[in-house]
């Protein structure tokens, strides 16, 4: 079914996402099939590879059904649509922080037709062995992509002023970004849209010259009179002015105008003003103040730039990562995640990729073990061609040796032969001679005792 095509999928936005990696395992059927509650335990040995469970779309939240399966051993989760639609349209999110901790494997959407390719095939009788009610295997290998390059990473983060999440991701990314610094391509935006003033209330919306800018406001917040708009071009302009004190006024933000429950403060306009002054240098604050005058040509320019970067991916969650135009999906609060696929993103890692513990361990699976695999069948492969070659030089040494005794022994036979036959023929014609003559003797002798008798 699958030969001439790959199968379609879209990558849930939370778990672990192991980017530039592959997983490779057997699918198997989760019991119960929605996956909304404990599951039963699989039959799975790991020399198969990954456990793949397949559980069906509904009935509880994406992040609950991967739970199950990461409870009884599941290295990647396929989620079964249950409507026939093209899945690349859906965007699967957990915006909860206390589902997105507890998740740390990848999980994917799948097609309801692929889905029940893989159910029928799993579920057909197999003609080997029939009586053991032997069944079909499935075996999947997944990818997940991403753009490489040799020297810099391009990555860029759009961040919405009313998440705390964005907040949190731009710390601990600036936290480690000193050591990566001469790697990567960093680019920061925020989220506000151009001229969609229809679809938003007036005090979402800033005027700039016949242009308007308007703000989203983050899923769940329902408060009025925040100030968004002025607030997101506040810290557009410090962020273009100052970067260390933009990171620093953005994390008393985070610290003084959310909640406990990580919730925006109703007072958010004013506590931003506070946190303003107390941690913006006077001589900046009055930079960033001309640059947020309407109409103000800095002010145009900023608005402007920002939309031209961010017009293709305003989707309505926050942050949004995308490392080389390629979008970013998974679980930012582990830092050390996000800057594992970044190394990932280089043909040859940096050496500050080495720092990462997370990276070290990645690189132990995958390309140091590849390494070692290739270095210890190169050193075998000499190793055995050396022996063999000792052993044809053994065998060799001996059977030449045998040869060569077996031939010298021949010479010599032959020589000795040959010298004792020279030596048989001479005497052997001495004696013929030498009775000749003593039978021309013996006669004379005859004759002369004759001669007396006579």
């Amino acid at each position: 079914m699958y030969a001439n095509h790959d199968i379609p999928y879209s990558v849930m936005n939370f778990g672990v996402i192991p980017y530039g990696h592959s997983v490779y395992g057997t699918v198997f059927k989760a019991s119960p099939y929605d996956a909304c509650s404990e599951l039963n335990p699989l039959k799975w040995d790991k020399n198969y590879g990954t456990l793949i469970v397949l559980v069906e779309r509904g009935g509880c939240n994406f992040s609950e059904k991967v739970i199950n399966a990461q409870r009884i051993g599941a290295g990647l989760v396929l989620i079964a649509d249950n409507n026939n639609e093209d899945v690349h349209k859906i965007f699967p999110v957990e915006r909860t922080k206390e589902m997105l901790d507890k998740v740390h494997i990848p999980s994917v959407l799948i097609s309801k037709a692929d889905a029940d390719n893989y159910v029928s095939a799993m579920d057909a009788p197999t003609n080997t062995r029939p009586h053991e009610g032997r069944h079909g295997v499935v075996e999947l290998a997944m990818h997940f992509d991403l753009v490489k390059v040799d020297h810099e990473s391009h990555v860029r983060i759009i961040l919405q002023v009313d998440d705390y999440r964005s907040y949190d991701l731009i710390h601990d990314f600036y936290a480690l970004y000193p050591k990566f610094k001469s790697n990567i391509d960093l680019k920061i935006h925020f989220k506000i849209f151009f001229n969609a003033g229809i679809f938003f209330s007036d005090d979402d919306c800033l005027k700039v010259n016949q242009d308007s800018f308007c703000v989203a406001k983050t899923f769940g917040n329902q408060k009025k009179n925040l100030g968004l708009t002025e607030e997101t071009l506040k810290q557009l302009c410090l962020k273009n002015h100052n970067i260390d004190q933009f990171i620093a006024y953005s994390k008393a933000v985070r610290r003084y105008c959310f909640g406990d429950d990580s919730q925006i403060v109703d007072d958010f306009k004013g506590c931003t003003k506070k946190a303003f002054e107390d941690h913006v240098m006077t001589a900046t604050r009055k930079k960033i103040e001309k640059c947020m005058t309407p109409d103000d040509p800095e002010n145009v320019s900023a608005l402007k730039g920002n939309h031209e970067e961010i017009k293709y991916f305003l989707i309505n969650y926050a942050p949004l990562i995308f490392i080389n135009g390629f979008y970013y999906k998974g679980n930012f609060d582990d830092i050390s995640h996000l800057y594992e696929t970044i190394c990932n993103s280089f043909e040859t890692p940096p050496q500050s990729c080495y720092q990462l513990e997370s990276f070290l361990d990645s690189a132990n699976l995958n390309s140091v073990s590849l390494m070692h695999f290739i270095s210890i069948s190169v050193i075998i492969c000499l190793s055995m061609i050396f022996m063999a070659i000792v052993l044809f030089y053994i065998v060799y040494k001996r059977r030449m040796r045998r040869r060569f005794n077996f031939e010298l022994n021949d010479k010599i036979n032959e020589a000795l032969a040959k010298y004792y036959t020279e030596n048989d023929e001479e005497p052997r014609k001495n004696t013929v001679n030498d009775y000749e003559g003593y039978h021309e003797e013996a006669k004379g002798t005859e004759e002369t005792e004759d001669s007396s008798e006579s």
